[in-house]
């Protein structure tokens, strides 16, 4: 999207400051930061938000607007509800650096602007299938590209339906029978014909073609990928169907790839919060990182269950003696992790928040936009997730702390079938914690519930 799509958004309360924006530059992310330093946290292309809290008189803007150039950003969007308006201090230093600066209303939220934003862009599976069979229509397919009445399903490594291009709302879990068959299918090369409730389907992993064009093997995406399912009878396409549909399996891996790139900042956040945790930083470095991270809503601090929950991941495949006895499984920290943000959109969906609402179901940690309630990250051998509590209510007042159940339970069928022979993950879920004070003693209660579950051999 462009800065000019902002500015023609009447509610999103943003207003140019300084000589003419340059509406055409692209937009790719929002990031919101009150620090001194953000450097570290921007990959470029975001329109930075922020409260100007960092702020303390003339001549703190230029170091800050020097790093922000440095990064590569869009634009700095800067609030005036802390100070009133925007000081000129800000003004000329966006101005000498050619930074494009925009002021937004005091009756607007950040979190409008970049909900906005991540509705804009393409970070969300819908956005991702809808950009890969939009560029398959203008392909020039000589079956029609998308024939009308088509049905393709985008099935998460949990069971999900994340997409359905009928236009159904997705049926939870609908995906697991799905998912089942390709593991019967193992590594055959795509695609595979299987049989579902008496239909036929054709299997396709997310994950680019071979050179010929032609489907790669059904576990090319590994546990953690995701897969295509097309209602129809393989063997009865022509070679130029299976093709194109492979091709679309691509794009979809791109639009993915391009996603997870996007949270890159944001994971390096969350293990940099971990880290400081573990090596007993103070309480209030912890706290200003983990409160940009995954804030608790005004309306539920203070309120019985309303902190923050660490989960715990370890995925252990076969070793390259392929689950023979005695070569000891290796750890996928990567897979894990992108299993564990699945498997806590999921839960997180299920709980039954009502998107719009304050931490509530929406992007994890792949959208330009930032995390919604949750962010996971690779430690070591282990994803971590850091939560913020699921509200009950649109005013964010009230919570639902996670278990192991609520994550687990609905999905096991799934992850086993997509973990295959040999495959295992173990999982913990720390009680929740009021303050940064208790993040240590949650990391550390997650990753004992995680090796207890291991030694009992659960998944």
């Amino acid at each position: 999207m462009r800065l000019r799509d902002l500015l023609d958004v009447p509610e999103l309360g943003l207003r140019p400051l300084g000589d003419p924006l340059p509406a055409d530059r692209p937009v790719r992310g929002t990031m919101t930061t009150d620090l001194r330093d953000p450097g570290r946290y921007l990959v470029g292309g975001e329109l930075v938000l922020t409260g100007l809290a960092w702020w303390r008189g003339s001549g703190d803007a230029e170091p800050f607007v020097r790093i922000l150039v440095g990064a590569g950003v869009a634009a700095l969007a800067a609030g005036e509800a802390e100070l009133g308006s925007v000081p000129r201090d800000v003004v000329e230093a966006c101005a000498r650096h050619g930074l494009p600066l925009l002021a937004v209303d005091t009756s607007v939220g950040f979190t409008t602007i970049t909900e906005h934003v991540s509705r804009r862009l393409s970070g969300s599976p819908a956005g991702e299938m809808a950009t890969a069979l939009e560029r398959w229509r203008g392909a020039g397919s000589p079956v029609g590209g998308v024939e009308p009445g088509l049905r393709a399903l985008l099935v998460s490594p949990s069971g999900r339906v994340l997409v359905d291009t009928t236009g159904e709302p997705p049926v939870p879990d609908a995906g697991t029978p799905l998912l089942c068959a390709r593991a019967g299918a193992g590594g055959a090369p795509g695609p595979a014909r299987v049989v579902v409730a008496g239909t036929p389907h054709a299997l396709f992993p997310v994950a680019p073609p071979g050179p010929d064009g032609t489907p790669p093997p059904l576990d090319a995406a590994g546990p953690a990928g995701e897969l295509l399912a097309v209602v129809g009878d393989p063997d009865r396409w022509p070679r130029r169907r299976v093709e194109l549909l492979a091709a679309t399996a691509g794009l979809v891996a791109d639009e993915r790839r391009r996603a997870d790139a996007a949270g890159a900042a944001w994971r390096r956040l969350a293990r940099e919060v971990v880290e400081l945790a573990r090596s007993g930083a103070p309480s209030a470095v912890v706290a200003a990182r983990l409160d940009l991270l995954v804030p608790i809503p005004d309306a539920a601090r203070g309120r019985p269950g309303a902190g923050r929950q660490v989960v715990v991941a370890v995925l252990e495949r076969p070793g390259d003696g392929g689950g023979d006895a005695g070569v000891p499984p290796r750890a996928d920290a990567r897979a894990a992790r992108l299993l564990l943000t699945d498997l806590v959109a999921g839960a997180r969906e299920r709980a039954g928040a009502a998107p719009g609402m304050p931490g509530a179901p929406g992007p994890v940690d792949g959208s330009p936009d930032g995390p919604a309630g949750a962010v996971v990250t690779e430690v070591d051998d282990e994803a971590v997730a850091l939560l913020a509590p699921l509200p009950t209510t649109p005013a964010g007042v009230g919570s639902v702390p996670l278990t192991p159940g609520a994550l687990l339970d609905a999905v096991r069928p799934a992850l086993t079938a997509g973990l295959g022979p040999g495959g295992r993950l173990s999982v913990g879920v720390s009680d929740p914690v009021a303050s940064a004070d208790g993040l240590a003693g949650a990391l550390e209660e997650a990753r004992h519930a995680r090796r207890v579950a291991a030694a009992r051999g659960e998944t």
